[in-house]
């Protein structure tokens, strides 16, 4: 289904435009992304209108600039660069009128992509080094999986990923799991072009880092642009990774809306409930437990020593779902989490 654009900041026209501008191409039936996801999500958009705003963009939309600004890089000479203008202009153009007149579209697509295949003749020494922002393709289960990396230097066999993400995702250990799952993807997809894939290294620019958190913080990263080393799976292991993937992308399809596989609690960002055994003279809790019954049972050994022990409940959270799920209104999981946590609260 469609994407809704709201505005509700009222930003100016020009970054609404360039909100509406996407550049992601969809090549197949799972993007890399949708794959390690949760089929859940990706099944409720297809089939739901759901909104996105405008200011919630604006971070992608950086992230677009800076990996447009990295990309031209590599490509010193001012011939080189109007030589690609030209094919973004194409190409945005082809998007631009895809509702209108998808003929016209796929005509302009056709002529973007023969002007781009002309760069090896005019440029062989860009084309005999660098592959950036490719588009891979290939059938799992019958089914196509697509997926566009960002830079891959044939002469050193190393995989290039930019990651323009908060110092939260960086830190968080299912952020680095689905980074080093989506490039191995694409290293799979690159193997099966016929290269191989030595090295992969994510460059993460920290937009909210800051140097003072480094004192408080021995965790916290120390620069603001770090690379990271990641390891290359074994092809054959990748391969059957993904043939697993799809079947269970497959199989949620098949299950039908009522019985949808749930979300995972990594998937959901989630936090576990607590129950804070506390007495009135203090905020501070005596306790806390992620087990119900072992708070009871701590209760109930000293409530004879600590004068008005009483235990708290303190609900968990999905901040995927709460904050940036964009279907979380269609999902009956979620509703079902938020009746529950409507029902512990008045039980305690």
């Amino acid at each position: 289904m469609a994407v809704i654009l709201t505005n509700k900041l009222d930003l100016p026209e020009t970054i609404v435009k360039a909100c509406k501008n996407d550049t992601h191409k969809v090549a197949g039936d799972f993007s890399v992304t949708q794959l390690i996801d949760s089929p859940r999500i990706r099944i409720l958009k297809r089939l739901n209108d759901y909104e996105e705003d405008v200011s919630d963009m604006l971070f992608a939309m950086m992230g677009t600039a800076l990996h447009h600004i990295l990309e031209q890089a590599n490509i010193d000479q001012v011939r080189q660069r109007a030589f690609l203008l030209v094919v973004d202009t194409i190409e945005q153009k082809a998007r631009a009128m895809e509702v209108e007149n998808a003929a016209k579209a796929a005509e302009l697509k056709k002529v973007a992509k023969y002007i781009f295949n002309l760069m090896g003749t005019f440029f062989p020494q860009l084309a005999d080094r660098y592959m950036y922002e490719h588009t891979l393709r290939f059938d799992v289960h019958g089914r196509p999986v697509y997926g566009t990396f960002d830079l891959y230097d044939k002469l050193t066999c190393t995989l290039y990923d930019y990651k323009y993400c908060s110092v939260w995702a960086y830190m968080y250990p299912e952020s680095q799991k689905k980074w080093r799952a989506q490039t191995n993807i694409y290293a799979y997809g690159l193997f099966l072009e016929g290269f191989e894939v030595k090295k992969i290294r994510i460059v993460a620019f920290l937009r909210d880092w800051h140097s003072s958190a480094r004192v408080t913080n021995r965790d916290y990263p120390k620069t603001q642009v770090l690379e990271i080393a990641v390891e290359v799976v074994s092809m054959e292991v990748v391969g059957k990774a993904v043939e697993n993937m799809v079947a269970k992308h497959i199989a949620a399809e098949n299950a039908g809306l009522d019985n949808l596989p749930e979300c995972t609690g990594a998937e959901r960002w989630a936090k576990a409930d607590q129950w804070a055994v506390k007495t009135p003279s203090s905020k501070k809790a005596v306790r806390t437990y992620d087990d119900h019954q072992l708070a009871k049972d701590f209760h109930l050994e000293n409530q004879s020593r600590l004068k008005g022990l009483y235990i708290e409940f303190r609900p968990g959270e999905s901040v995927r779902c709460d904050k940036y799920c964009q279907v979380a209104k269609f999902c009956d999981q979620r509703q079902r989490e938020l009746e529950y946590r409507e029902k512990m609260k008045k039980n305690e």
